[in-house]
C-alpha cells in the first residue's frame, strides 16, 4: 500500500511540474511574440517618421516666387503623400506623426491657395490670352465658356483637416 501511495505521489509530482513547465514555456512564448509584435510596430513607426523626413525635406521646399519653380514633387503627388503618411500614423496609434502631417498638409494647402492667388487673377489672364489670340475679328467672349471656378475633388478641404494651426513654422527656401 505504501508503495502504491508513493507512485501516486511521484505522479502528481511529475504532472505538477510537468503543467509549471508548460505554463512557463507558453508565458515566455507570448512574451517573445509580445516583443516581436512590439520591434515590428516599432520598425513601422520608425519608417514611418523616415517617411515624413524625406517629404518633408524632397517636397516641403517652398521656392522662392522669382524663381518660377514649382514644389519638388508638385502638390498632388505632396498631398497624396502626406494623405498616406496620415492613413500611416493613425493606423500605428503615432499620435504625435498624425498631428505633425495634418498641420503640415493644412499649411500646404494654404501655401498652394495663397499661390494660386485669386481667381479674378486667373480669369483676367485667360481673358487677355484669348484676345491676342483672336485673329477672325470676332469678340475674345464669342470663342470662349465663362471660366468658372471647380473644386477639385482630390484635394482635401480645410473642414476634412486638423485644428487650426495657431503657431507656424518656418518654412525652408531653397537657393
Amino acid at each position: 500500500m505504501l508503495a502504491l501511495l508513493a507512485a501516486v505521489v511521484a505522479a502528481s509530482a511529475v504532472l505538477y511540474a510537468s503543467r509549471r513547465a508548460r505554463q512557463r514555456f507558453e508565458h515566455e512564448r507570448d512574451a517573445e511574440e509580445r516583443r516581436q509584435v512590439q520591434a515590428r510596430d516599432d520598425a513601422q513607426i520608425a519608417l514611418a517618421w523616415e517617411r515624413w523626413q524625406w517629404v518633408v525635406d524632397n517636397a516641403g521646399i517652398e521656392p522662392a516666387v522669382s524663381e518660377g519653380a514649382t514644389l519638388g514633387l508638385g502638390p498632388a503627388v505632396t498631398l497624396e503623400l502626406l494623405g498616406g503618411l496620415l492613413r500611416d500614423a493613425e493606423r500605428l496609434g503615432d499620435e504625435t506623426l498624425a498631428k505633425a502631417v495634418a498641420v503640415y498638409q493644412e499649411q500646404l494647402v494654404l501655401v498652394l491657395a495663397q499661390q494660386a492667388g485669386p481667381v479674378s487673377d486667373i480669369a483676367g489672364t485667360a481673358t487677355t490670352r484669348l484676345s491676342d489670340g483672336n485673329r477672325d475679328g470676332t469678340s475674345a467672349s464669342a470663342h470662349r465658356k465663362p471660366v468658372t471656378p471647380t473644386l477639385d475633388t482630390q484635394t482635401p478641404s480645410l473642414e476634412t483637416l486638423s485644428a487650426p494651426v495657431t503657431e507656424g513654422s518656418g518654412g525652408r527656401r531653397r537657393r
